[in-house]
């Protein structure tokens, strides 16, 4: 066959026709006439397949024909008309934005126009939900959207403020960030399922006035991240959060002044987290008094927070770090401290925070006790600042009242660096080293009373240098 043969043939089987009475030059430019209209990057077939929105009508020829969508529909970042998906019920692949790695927007959209995605009918995504680089888009409304199974994703938008998941339980995931964000129809969320190996639930830069209806509920996340964290670049709306999952790895908290959080749902019994840490602007923490059991093993609290007087009602919890806390006055350990056991705690950079007593005068004269030792083995004690040996007083008087090792308690490192050396006396520290309760074999203590010593650790400090009126003690 020749070449030219090969190509009227296989003209005639693409475009179709009667060929008969047609010159080559006729089917050849009508053949490029289908072909261009085939290959346009506009052009959109009534076909429930994947499908790219370029346009409003290009939502409805999708919508009108197809309640099921067997792929994943695409939102093109240009778009600037509302877009309706009314008709379509079930997504089995993704609703997603356009890739924001080959998108070049910053800003609010071109013509200040705002548009709104809509589908009161959308009940259920098997992919992802995944929005971003949609800059005119300002209104999702999905009320009836219920499950999906992949992550629920919006992110980085400059003007999207409205955001409809009324009827949302169910989730692989949830992430949100949208610092204009300020209205969010949710009832609860009661499921996370899990997703590309996380079950996060993570809300930050948000202008909204309340998060619960996603953090309320107990949920078990495993060791999943889980967190709500503002910045100044959001409206402070959001002043009282509350916690409710029965577990998590990590919760990260950060406010903008004056973030009042509560640990406990209304329906939460247990709650167990490898990690609470206070980023910043929280001011007040709570214990939903219907929470039986909190176990924390990793306190940090990383400064810049508002707390003053701060009660951390644990029931069982390994590590309490405190750093460049300015405004906190008091820290108060529960009476539950006494069974923590291989208990670290550091304080340090906190020139407000008073350590100079475990007990504290109520308003009414009384006295009570704001702080309680561990009666178990404890790892290191780091504290720096205003601190004194009545802070110390219930533990030394439990290991005073031991006369031999058995079960004696042990601590493996203590450091004190008192802003006023005179308040420390090292030398029940050092009778405890010699008995075997501090294990390591040297301590660190300020002291200016007679018979008092100073000692490094070496492996804190490679070089030393001992300034006068103090004394180097190896023990």
């Amino acid at each position: 066959m020749s070449p030219m043969l090969m190509i009227q043939t296989h003209s005639f089987v693409v475009c179709g026709g009667d060929f008969a009475h047609q010159t080559q030059t006729t089917v050849m430019r009508r053949c490029a006439v289908v072909f261009s209209l085939c290959m346009a990057p506009r052009a959109f077939a009534a076909q429930c397949g994947s499908a790219t929105i370029y346009s409003a009508a290009d939502a409805d020829t999708l919508r009108k024909s197809c309640s099921t969508v067997d792929g994943t529909i695409t939102l093109q970042a240009s778009l600037n008309e509302n877009i309706s998906l009314d008709g379509v019920q079930v997504i089995t692949g993704n609703l997603t934005g356009e890739d924001c790695a080959m998108v070049s927007v910053t800003g609010p959209s071109p013509a200040n126009s705002s548009i709104t995605l809509l589908s009161s009918t959308l009940t259920t995504i098997h992919g992802d939900l995944n929005l971003g680089c949609i800059p005119a888009l300002a209104n999702v409304s999905l009320p009836n959207l219920k499950t999906v199974y992949g992550g629920f994703d919006i992110v980085d938008f400059d003007n999207l403020t409205y955001l409809d998941i009324t009827n949302l339980e169910s989730v692989g995931y949830f992430h949100t960030r949208i610092p204009t964000l300020r209205t969010m129809l949710h009832n609860e969320l009661r499921n996370v399922t899990g997703a590309h190996g996380s079950k996060r639930v993570y809300v930050e830069q948000t202008s909204l006035a309340s998060v619960d209806s996603l953090f309320r509920n107990p949920l078990d996340i495993g060791d999943s991240l889980a967190g709500v964290v503002l910045d100044a670049w959001t409206l402070k709306r959001l002043t009282n959060f509350t916690f409710g999952f029965s577990r998590a790895g990590s919760l990260s908290v950060g406010g903008v002044g004056n973030l009042s959080v509560t640990l406990g749902g209304p329906e939460t019994t247990s709650m167990k987290l490898t990690n609470l840490t206070f980023q910043s602007g929280v001011a007040e923490l709570a214990r939903n008094s219907k929470l039986a059991n909190l176990t924390i093993d990793s306190v940090l609290l990383d400064g810049n927070n508002n707390f003053t007087d701060l009660l951390l009602p644990v029931d069982s919890m390994s590590n309490l770090l405190v750093g460049d806390e300015e405004t906190l006055a008091r820290l108060e350990l529960p009476p539950q401290a006494i069974n923590y056991t291989n208990f670290s705690f550091t304080a340090q950079n906190c020139r407000n925070l008073n350590l100079s007593s475990q007990f504290a005068t109520n308003a009414d004269g009384t006295t009570r006790q704001t702080w309680y030792w561990p009666q178990k083995d404890m790892n290191d004690i780091y504290v720096d600042g205003d601190v004194a040996m009545a802070f110390f007083q219930t533990w030394l008087d439990y290991e005073g009242n031991f006369t031999n090792a058995t079960g004696r308690p042990v601590v493996n490192r203590l450091w004190l660096t008192p802003k006023n050396d005179s308040l420390i006396n090292c030398a029940p520290f050092e009778k405890l080293f010699k008995e075997g309760v501090i294990k390591t074999k040297y301590i660190t203590c300020y002291s200016s009373l007679a018979n008092s010593n100073l000692v490094f650790t070496p492996a804190m400090w490679g070089l030393m240098v001992i300034t006068t009126g103090f004394h180097l003690l190896q023990l």
